[in-house]
């Protein structure tokens, strides 16, 4: 029976009721009563407890969490701080990886394009003795001794006046895709400017020019 009940029962107990009934009302009182306040306290220590846990669990909670990254930077923290040196290492023969790699592939190039330079060497004199051949331009080949005086030439007049060495007609491979020979008019001066055209009567044409390569002095027409 709840306190509300059983306050009403007694309140409503007539005058002449008997004892017994007046005694067994008032336990019934007296005990809803006192179950009344139990679950009032109840819930007011319930509704107390709720409010304390939000002033501190979800602290507790955020703290817990931040604990475990800092323990778990920290032991990771440790550990790459033992592998330092390894990590150096490591860097330091890649480093010398890289460089070795590099120089490898610059000494490639180097060589090919030596191997290249031979190969255009040896086009050059094969188209050379069959112009020789087959017409009277008198193409031919520079010797050994021509070539060290061109040079000495050119380092004398390094600083100097612009002189022409030599000129005349040589065949230059195309750019194309093709990669024909075509025959130009080339003149070579004393700063090692080759310069080249397409025909030596056609003062219209435009003119192009390279550094001079050494493997294209070796084929000089001798009308210089």
């Amino acid at each position: 029976m709840s306190y509300d009940q059983a306050r009403e029962k007694f309140v409503s107990v007539r005058k002449g009721t008997r004892a017994e009934v007046v005694t067994g009302l008032e336990e019934d009182l007296h005990n809803g009563k006192s179950a009344f306040e139990r679950s009032r306290f109840n819930l007011v220590h319930a509704l107390a407890n709720i409010e304390a846990k939000k002033k501190y669990e979800f602290l507790e909670s955020i703290s817990a969490v931040m604990d475990a990254h800092l323990r778990y930077f920290k032991q990771g923290f440790e550990l790459l701080s033992q592998m330092e040196p390894f990590i150096h290492q490591v860097l330091t023969y890649a480093q010398q990886s890289k460089e070795m790699a590099m120089n490898e592939q610059d000494k490639l190039a180097k060589r090919i394009q030596e191997f290249r330079t031979q190969e255009e060497i040896a086009n050059l004199r094969m188209a050379s003795n069959v112009n020789t051949s087959t017409s009277g331009d008198g193409i031919h080949v520079v010797g050994l001794q021509s070539y060290k005086k061109i040079e000495a030439l050119m380092q004398s007049t390094a600083n100097g006046q612009v002189e022409i060495i030599k000129q005349g007609y040589l065949f230059k491979r195309s750019e194309n895709l093709r990669g024909e020979w075509k025959r130009r008019y080339f003149v070579l001066d004393s700063h090692g400017t080759l310069y080249y055209y397409g025909n030596k009567g056609n003062k219209q044409s435009e003119w192009h020019h390279s550094k001079l390569l050494n493997r294209l002095v070796y084929l000089v027409a001798s009308d210089s």
